[in-house]
C-alpha cells in the first residue's frame, strides 16, 4: 500500500506534501509529483487543492497515480474529517491452513 493523500474540510493534499507521513509509504505520490513538473499538470505538482467535491477530485487524482505507478486500484478509508486515499500495490495469496 502506498498514500496517495488526504481530503480533510478544505482540501486535498498529496501525501508527498504531508511531513507527517513516512517517506516509505507516499513514494508513489512522489512519482505523480515528478510527472505533474515535467510535463506541466499542476494537479498533480500542487501541494493541496481545493474543490466543491474533493471526494472526486481525490479519486481522480488517485486513479492517476495508480495508472502512473502501475497500482491494482485505490482504497478510500474515510477518516473524521475526511478520507485517506490508498494505492493497492500487491495482492498476497491467503496461505493455506
Amino acid at each position: 500500500m502506498q498514500i496517495v493523500g488526504t481530503t480533510g474540510a478544505a482540501d486535498w493534499r498529496w501525501a508527498w506534501a504531508n511531513s507527517h507521513l513516512p517517506e516509505q509509504f507516499v513514494e508513489d505520490s512522489f512519482e505523480a509529483r515528478a510527472f505533474g513538473e515535467d510535463n506541466g499538470i499542476a494537479e498533480l505538482a500542487s501541494p493541496s487543492l481545493a474543490e466543491d467535491d474533493l471526494n472526486a477530485l481525490g479519486w481522480r487524482l488517485s486513479a492517476a497515480t495508480v495508472r502512473l505507478v502501475n497500482g491494482l486500484g485505490v482504497y478510500c478509508a474515510p477518516t473524521k474529517t475526511g478520507a485517506v486515499f490508498l494505492i493497492i500495490k500487491s495482492i498476497q495469496p491467503a496461505k493455506a491452513a
